[in-house]
């Protein structure tokens, strides 16, 4: 795993990976991190097929990060489980990165009742792999975010197998 972590922006990090022959058009941000140092994912992070990180960290003041992973395997499927199910999954994994609370699972609601509204960011798929990424922006007048309750209906609306919170509830 590295031994250092650095923070950076999304329009830093599109600037670097954008060509000409495989443009960059959209990103959002991933797992979660700790912002303390040292600075390092709170779950694992496979690139390409490398594994950076292995393991996740887990931090009693955010209970609901590092819970899950979200990955896609060499034969393309998208996979979304739980933290404990990862080491038995992890070498068929291509690209993965850690995640939070499950918001769908077997395409039944999984999340509790959660009435803090915050910016957050959710990927899922359907059962015929295609994936959904949802970003909805918080914390400015008129901007108020959405709960996990109501991000989750809205991926049980469009029919997702599974659906995981892939950013923070704070700014802490």
């Amino acid at each position: 795993e590295p031994n250092s972590w650095i923070r950076e922006t999304l329009t830093d990090m599109a600037a670097y990976l954008n060509h000409p022959l495989k443009p960059v058009y959209a990103m959002v941000n991933g797992d979660f991190c700790d912002n303390r140092s040292p600075i390092r994912p709170r779950g694992p992070v496979h690139c390409n097929g490398e594994m950076l990180c292995t393991t996740f960290s887990l931090d009693p003041d955010f209970l609901d990060q590092g819970l899950t992973y979200v990955g896609v395997t060499y034969d393309g499927k998208m996979i979304i489980g739980p933290r404990d199910e990862y080491e038995e999954v992890k070498m068929t994994l291509k690209d993965c990165t850690g995640g939070g609370v499950v918001l769908v699972d077997d395409s039944k609601i999984a999340v509790r009742e959660y009435t803090s509204r915050h910016p957050r960011t959710a990927i899922g798929h359907t059962s015929g792999n295609i994936v959904w990424i949802l970003a909805v922006d918080g914390r400015h007048k008129g901007t108020e975010g959405i709960t996990y309750s109501e991000m989750a209906s809205i991926f049980f609306a469009i029919k997702m197998a599974s659906a995981s919170i892939s950013t923070p509830r704070s700014t802490a």
